[in-house]
């Protein structure tokens, strides 16, 4: 064990997680894995195999682990991947993550692709790695992705996908000429609980030619979502003192979670949603700055949601209320509740027209375009306070 180690401290606080003392005694550029008995069981410098190896870690771990990233910049080609996990803490001094610089076409499809296909030709492989995720744009980078998949082996311009194809409800037919482009994430979790983020600095540094969903963003969370809300079990997912930077894609989003936490953190200039609970998801969003981004708060489907003593400044919309399902268990039950909302350029609040039964209270709206937009009479909008000047 190297010496800077022996400085370090740990002490159980709950729930798995281990805090460090003597962080500073992390060495730059390295990464520290311990189990659920506080023992260090991986120590790594930083390269370009990193992200593949902490994957292979987190999947074949069979307890909580944490992972504590030391001082310095890391660069992530591909997502940090928490998939059907519970107990995963992952925090950092002083560490940035970022993405590589000069998003590029990475290939171009040589044929069609058909529903079930688990081979993709492409004119030049140069690019393409094995493990790999990635996704395919119209030749034009117009709309949403067409497909996304994971690759298994790469040989003489052909890729071995994990699994056959399946087109998405929006796709009618990929075409030869449809480009690729690395799927380049910071995390994804899948169907995971007790996952904790904390202390840590994603930088998307504005990379990125599409804006996607699920592309160039930070976080993009994951679960089996239905109508029956009674049975969903808080995940505890959360995201606490982090800053989310410079994204043409998303800050953050969850697709339904219960029980998901975004407190004490900074969301600045990015592209789409700073900040998102989706489709079948409740959590509590306190205590954030967002800034220069699209949307700061997007409740999509949500329920239960608390969206309190956040500061959103120079946004489109502030808090904005999307429904796609049309379902009575979301859109409700919300409370928007003492925030800052300054200068945004469309609304500072927005609902929904099927948005019903949530409270709008005791806010601050200073200088927005618009105040409150959307389906104000069947939402409880009261207390708060408006600076038209």
């Amino acid at each position: 064990m190297k010496r800077v180690l022996a400085l370090m401290v740990l002490v159980f606080v709950g729930a798995g997680l281990w805090l460090v003392f003597g962080v500073e005694s992390l060495e730059a550029q390295h990464v520290y894995v311990h189990d659920e008995n506080k023992q260090i069981v991986v120590e790594f410098e930083w390269g370009d195999d990193s992200v593949q190896n902490l994957n292979s870690i987190i999947r074949e771990s069979e307890n909580s682990i944490e992972i504590l990233f030391g001082p310095g910049e890391y660069l992530f080609h591909q997502a940090l991947e928490i998939n059907n996990k519970d107990g995963v803490f992952i925090s950092g001094s002083k560490a940035t993550w970022v993405f590589p610089d000069g998003a590029k076409v990475i290939a171009v499809l040589e044929q069609d692709v058909l529903v079930g296909d688990v081979e993709l030709y492409v004119y030049d492989d140069e690019d393409l790695r094995s493990g790999q995720r990635y996704q395919v744009y119209k030749e034009d980078r117009s709309g949403d992705r067409l497909l996304e998949f994971e690759v298994k082996e790469v040989s003489d311009n052909t890729m071995i996908l994990t699994k056959p194809v399946s087109f998405m409800q929006h796709v009618d037919e990929i075409l030869e000429g449809s480009i690729l482009l690395e799927e380049i994430n910071f995390l994804r979790i899948n169907d995971s609980k007790n996952v904790e983020i904390r202390d840590l600095v994603f930088d998307g540094k504005e990379i990125g030619d599409v804006r996607g969903h699920t592309i160039y963003s930070g976080l993009i969370a994951e679960k089996p979502y239905g109508d029956d809300l009674g049975d969903n079990e808080d995940e505890n997912i959360v995201i606490d003192n982090c800053v989310f930077k410079n994204f043409k894609g998303r800050g953050i989003t969850f697709y339904g979670f219960s029980g998901v936490s975004v407190v004490n953190s900074k969301f600045e200039n990015i592209l789409a949603e700073a900040i998102e609970i989706d489709h079948f998801s409740q959590g509590e969003v306190r205590g954030n700055y967002v800034s220069k981004s699209a949307v700061a708060i997007q409740l999509n489907d949500a329920y239960d949601s608390v969206v309190d003593s956040n500061e959103l400044i120079d946004n489109g919309h502030g808090v904005f209320f999307v429904s796609h399902y049309e379902d009575p268990s979301v859109n409700t039950g919300n409370k928007v509740i003492n925030n800052l909302i300054e200068g945004s350029s469309v609304a500072a609040i927005k609902l929904s027209d099927q948005s019903k039964n949530n409270e709008i209270s005791e806010n601050t709206l200073i200088k927005n375009e618009v105040y409150f937009a959307g389906n104000t009479s069947e939402n409880e909008i009261f207390d708060n306070s408006l600076d038209i000047e």
